[in-house]
């Protein structure tokens, strides 16, 4: 995993101008890359020969380069008069040319620095202090970036109340836009009941007061720090009413169809296995099954798309739903294959067949699709079971191959499963 601030091994130094002593020197610690005008290659410094004091080099480079790098101006001999006038022209650094002298010098003198050092030493105290700065805007920015993303509203406060930074979370919780929190007091924002802002609980919840007005419940924790002699603290705040509307999404995904919002397979299942093991308690009450297939839905899908397809099944989903007493269920068992459970029937199979016969009036009606009119036709299987004594799977294979007697008599229709007759 890359981390922030890494950095190849040896760090790389143009030197511009004709200065060989300098390559010289610098090569034995630096990767050096010599160059007679400005050029547009990464590097940790720039060494700059301004000889006795030509100053237009060093501000070609710096106007070319700006400040992505440490500029060193070399010169031959070092002045307070030259000084002033090189570090005037953004010049970083001064350091002397390693001369003749200074090589005659270190073989002179037993146990005397190799030429160029001084100039070395220079430049490697340069480019870590440089680094250090880089690493330290990098990090400061990767943990802006971190902040200003997450999910959670983030609130730093001074110690008197005043906010002094919000992330786009805050921002969007409490309707505020850019900077508009900046300076408010976070009581206006933020409340606990009866506690005051600057004693606020480490962790609990509270109320936040959006600009709307409207009041929301939030879980809230604070902890406080010290940054530049300075004592803040950072409220964390999550809004309760997401959490259960992202639980709630979470539940309505796992039992109910995406397109339609009625039951999917799985729950739609399950209430139909309470619903006969219900059956067998009470005497006289019976279950019935009706399994709905649209008729010629396919035709729909190839002439006008599957978005349009979409739109008269969560339009059929929602009249069937419109038939159907509160212990009624409706489920899609995928494609324009429906189910309905009847429960707790006391008027049989014709009870069950006049609530078909309704579905197929409601579900046939016509409905406008844009600048069309469509009508959908529907066949309808009945499986009925009194007294609980069938398995679930066992009802809706009946109820299936009713729907395909439908079928082969012409669509549009109910029927209820044809027994085979007794040997």
């Amino acid at each position: 995993m890359a981390t922030v601030g890494a950095r190849h091994v040896r760090p790389i130094v143009i030197i511009a101008g004709a200065c060989p002593r300098c390559h010289e020197a610098l090569a034995i610690e630096f990767e050096v890359i010599v160059a007679d005008g400005v050029i547009d290659a990464p590097a940790d410094a720039i060494v700059v020969d301004v000889g006795d004091g030509d100053l237009e080099r060093a501000r070609a480079w710096r106007r070319a380069r700006g400040p992505d790098a440490p500029i060193i101006a070399v010169v031959d001999a070092l002045t307070d008069e030259l000084a002033a006038r090189v570090l005037a022209a953004g010049v970083d650094e001064l350091a002397q040319r390693p001369s003749s002298e200074t090589v005659q010098e270190s073989l002179e003198i037993e146990d005397a620095p190799p030429p160029g050092v001084a100039l070395r030493n220079r430049l490697s105290l340069v480019i870590a202090h440089r680094r250090r700065e880089v690493d330290l805007r990098e990090a400061e920015g990767f943990i802006q970036t971190i902040v200003e993303n997450a999910c959670e509203g983030f609130l730093v406060f001074a110690e008197a109340g005043a906010i002094v930074s919000a992330n786009a979370a805050a921002r969007g919780l409490f309707g505020y836009p850019d900077d508009a929190l900046i300076g408010r007091d976070v009581r206006e924002v933020i409340c606990s009941p009866g506690v005051d802002a600057r004693a606020l609980p480490r962790s609990g919840t509270a109320i936040a007061r959006p600009l709307d007005g409207d009041e929301l419940a939030v879980e809230l924790f604070v902890r406080r720090f010290q940054f530049a002699r300075r004592q803040l603290s950072v409220a964390i705040v999550r809004d309760l009413d997401i959490r259960e509307r992202a639980r709630s999404r979470m539940a309505q995904t796992g039992f109910y169809d995406p397109l339609t919002g009625v039951a999917n397979r799985a729950l739609f299942d399950d209430r139909l296995r309470h619903a006969l093991l219900r059956a067998q308690r009470e005497p006289g009450a019976s279950v019935a099954v009706l399994f709905i297939d649209l008729d010629d839905f396919k035709a729909i899908n190839d002439s006008l798309g599957h978005r349009a397809g979409d739109r008269v099944l969560a339009e059929v989903a929602r009249r069937l739903v419109s038939c159907m007493r509160r212990a009624d269920t409706v489920g899609r068992y995928g494609g324009d294959e429906f189910v309905v459970m009847l429960e707790r029937l006391r008027g049989g199979r014709l009870q069950a067949e006049r609530i078909a016969r309704r579905i197929l009036d409601r579900v046939g009606a016509p409905f406008e699709l844009g600048e069309r009119v469509l009508q959908v036709g529907a066949s309808v299987g009945i499986a009925l079971d009194e007294g609980g004594s069938l398995a679930v799977d066992e009802l809706l294979d009946r109820a299936d191959r009713a729907m395909y007697q439908v079928k082969r008599a012409g669509k549009a229709g109910v029927s209820f499963v044809a027994e085979p007759a007794a040997e």
